[in-house]
């Protein structure tokens, strides 16, 4: 993976309206990008073993868990990024 951009926004943006800081990034994910999370060898593990409060995060899913369980089941690495 590559940083290709970085920026520190304040205020109104082209993102967000009611954020008043937000980091945007603009990232090369290389041979990640058709590779998802499910296929990455020991992902969702290591994953929740650096930042153990994601086992708990709601995601998209909208329950405990779900963010979790969605990078089991295979999601794009840009989703978890």
């Amino acid at each position: 993976m590559k940083i290709l951009e970085l920026k520190v926004l304040r205020g109104p943006n082209y993102w967000s309206n009611y954020r008043k800081n937000l980091i945007v990034m603009k990232l090369d994910i290389g041979i990640y990008e058709k590779l998802p999370t499910n296929k990455i060898n020991d992902f969702a593990k290591n994953l929740v073993t650096t930042l153990p409060s994601l086992a708990v995060h709601r995601c998209s899913v909208g329950k405990e868990g779900g963010f979790m369980s969605k990078v089991k089941e295979g999601t794009p690495l840009s989703h978890v990024v």
